[in-house]
């Protein structure tokens, strides 16, 4: 998203003469209609008259100077092949897509394709930097970054995790947070628990039985969002909050945690970010495989290998290494039904890897058993090619 909207306004800057007018979309919000019109919409005022506004609309679509940047193609609340179609058919457009490294699907293998690599060190500073420039207090910028500098580099875990932006983000909040000495966290799971801690059991607003049940909803429901047919979705209405969490729940409460924020003045709601949806997920599968092992296994075999499912596993594989009496097979059973494909050589090293390195030192036992075959499909390859 950030890259959208540094893209946009070079292009209206004039960086590119030949690119003039760029047009946003974010795909979490365009679920059917026309594409273009669609963009073009949003793009003019509703408020201008009929006839300057259809003028506008007229030029735009016709226009060789306009770019579409399309935002987030793994958070599209519509088809994938619908779209795909539709950029198809607006070829004669200079056109960006986005998507998550976990959620891409490579759905347009024809175009050239860039990856947003890692934060560097300087960058990671920047970042730093500009994150307690956005949210200061009293005398605490210039102790903040040193805090958050000095500690992301004391430990290998935590330098690693610097490299991700909505991680680092996420080390600023809640080093911004302590008064008292640093945590170190080795793994997402233990990040994403300790941020999750610090905006639902604030005690200055609720006490920890209300902050238990305000979990539980919204992890049951962001599983229930990823189970949709049209699933993952970000925007939520408070009505699907009622159909698929039960009357008791209410999106507004939930947006008293911090985790939930308001979309629109029409009453649509969204996770904070899409990670955070995921992470309640994971934790609603952990009760899911307690209590209904039937379900969880049929949630395995359909969506182990689903691209847009990939972080909601990395944090359930997380949560398995922290239960000592069933994790371990949870675990098994998913990493098994991962391999479970004649790709086993690049699910174990793109797939499972993260989820193992999330699982801990103990899953080292579940994945021995791979090991004779991805040295038999070493051997296999190497013979076919006459290396």
């Amino acid at each position: 998203t950030a890259l959208i909207q540094w893209l946009a306004q070079r292009i209206a800057a004039g960086a590119r003469k030949d690119l003039v007018t760029p047009l946003v979309v974010p795909l979490s919000q365009y679920e059917h209609g026309d594409l273009l019109t669609y963009a073009v919409a949003r793009a003019i005022s509703k408020n201008l008259p009929g006839i300057v506004r259809a003028a506008f609309e007229q030029c735009l679509e016709q226009a060789s100077s306009t770019v579409l940047l399309l935002d987030g193609v793994d958070e599209i609340k519509g088809s994938l092949s619908r779209l795909q179609g539709e950029v198809a058919r607006l070829a004669r457009f200079p056109i960006v897509v986005t998507s998550r490294r976990s959620g891409y699907a490579a759905a347009f293998p024809s175009r050239p394709t860039f990856e947003i690599v890692d934060l560097d060190d300087r960058s990671a500073g920047d970042l730093v930097r500009n994150w307690f420039r956005a949210h200061p207090s009293p005398g605490a910028h210039d102790d903040g970054v040193g805090r958050v500098l000095t500690w992301i580099r004391s430990d290998p875990h935590l330098e690693a995790m610097a490299r991700n932006p909505c991680l680092l983000s996420l080390l600023c909040f809640l080093c911004a947070q302590r008064t008292g000495g640093v945590e170190v966290f080795h793994r997402r799971t233990d990040l994403f628990r300790r941020a999750e801690a610090r905006l639902i059991e604030d005690d200055r607003q609720r006490d920890r039985p209300d902050a238990i049940r305000l979990r539980e909803e919204m992890a049951d429901f962001s599983l229930s969002l990823f189970e949709q047919p049209d699933g993952p979705r970000q925007l939520f209405t408070s009505d699907d909050v009622t159909r698929l969490a039960g009357r008791q729940a209410a999106p507004e409460r939930w947006a008293a945690t911090k985790l939930v924020s308001r979309f629109d003045r029409e009453g649509t709601f969204h996770f904070i970010h899409l990670s955070f949806q995921e992470w309640m997920a994971a934790r609603a599968l952990v009760e899911v495989a307690k209590t209904k092992p039937a379900r969880f296994h049929d949630l395995v075999s359909r969506n182990a290998l689903n691209p847009r499912w990939s972080e909601v596993w990395r944090f359930f594989s997380g949560l398995c290494g922290d239960d000592e009496e069933n994790g371990l097979g949870w675990f098994r059973e998913l990493a098994s039904s991962a391999l479970r494909c004649p790709d086993v050589f690049d699910h174990v090293c793109f797939t499972v890897a993260p989820w193992a390195g999330e699982f801990g030192d103990a899953a080292d036992a579940v994945l021995a058993g791979f090991r004779d075959r991805l040295w038999q499909t070493a051997c296999e390859a190497d013979h076919e090619v006459g290396w």
